[in-house]
């Protein structure tokens, strides 16, 4: 067990079954709900995200969905940093999506606009945080 702490809730904990190479993640890989709008840090996520790699795994039991691969997870954990990447700074919804279709060529997913603006709502704390 390892207190990973993470985006979702700074108590949060993975535990690892090397004989099993299952990782249960629980909910560290889900956005901030605590502190208003729901939300990604880039930063905070790439850091937990290298907690977790350093770890053997063939399947994650996450907190709220079926268990998944280590493909299926790694999948996707790439393509939310990748859409954290492509936010980059950026605090407005509009400016983001716009970004995104300008790198990818195309539309956001309503999966991916979830993502973006997670990210966008991540920025604007951290905007609020640093003015205050």
């Amino acid at each position: 067990m390892e207190h990973v702490g993470g985006v979702h809730a700074q108590d949060s904990s993975i535990i690892y079954i090397p004989d099993e190479k299952v990782m249960f993640l629980g909910d560290c890989i889900y956005q901030d709900f605590y502190s208003g709008e729901w939300s990604y840090d880039l930063n905070e996520l790439t850091v937990l995200l290298d907690k977790i790699k350093k770890y053997d795994v063939d399947y994650y039991v996450t907190g709220h969905q079926d268990p998944k691969t280590h493909a299926e997870l790694w999948s996707w954990m790439d393509e939310l940093i990748q859409i954290g990447e492509i936010v980059g700074e950026e605090s407005s919804l509009d400016k983001a999506v716009a970004r995104y279709n300008e790198v990818q060529k195309t539309l956001p997913s309503e999966e991916q606009l979830e993502y973006i603006q997670n990210f966008v709502s991540g920025n604007q704390k951290k905007l609020i945080r640093n003015e205050a």
